[in-house]
């Protein structure tokens, strides 16, 4: 009788500890950051909250063969009062820099217009990072300083000028 019920508890927990396996497996999102066709998918038609700015939407533009670089345009839509706001933006970044300039373990991406030569002047978020745990994150503005700050601390004293970052995680839509 001592035996059935230990053979029947080690089999209980065998099933626990595989649905566990499973259902984690299932709900975490890992992506292969040097992967073409899983950064794509990572990305293409999915739409991120970036906080209180608005949300922003991913659609797969064009990879390019000879630069190993991906091009996406974005739609950005800033809430607003009473009306909401969509920007036509675009980012691109490489496949992989081969662990050389950046590791391989996220993207850095800068949202710009598609307009070469043209700066984008906004109050709201433009530089992301898609980790490959599969979240993105959003740059919050730098702390500002003044001139006087500046000189003090560079010219002055040879120091370089290091301003705090702030990753806010966006939530998936």
């Amino acid at each position: 009788m001592k035996n059935n019920n230990f053979k029947c508890k080690f089999r209980i927990l065998i099933i626990c500890i595989g649905l566990l396996l499973f259902f984690q497996k299932g709900y975490s999102q890992s992506v292969i950051m040097t992967d073409k066709d899983n950064l794509i998918s990572a990305l293409n038609k999915k739409t991120f909250i970036v906080s209180n700015y608005g949300e922003i939407k991913f659609i797969f533009d064009k990879f390019d063969k000879d630069f190993l670089s991906f091009s996406f345009n974005v739609e950005y839509t800033i809430y607003g009062g009473k009306k909401n706001k969509t920007y036509d933006l675009h980012t691109s970044f490489p496949l992989t820099y081969g662990g050389f300039y950046m590791p391989d373990f996220f993207k850095d991406m800068i949202i710009s217009q598609d307009v070469a030569m043209k700066t984008l002047r906004s109050d709201f978020p433009t530089r992301f990072q898609l980790l490959q745990n599969g979240e993105l994150y959003f740059l919050e503005k730098y702390s500002s300083y003044n001139f006087e700050n500046y000189y003090d601390q560079t010219i002055k004293k040879g120091e370089i000028m290091s301003l705090k970052q702030k990753w806010i995680l966006c939530k998936q839509k």
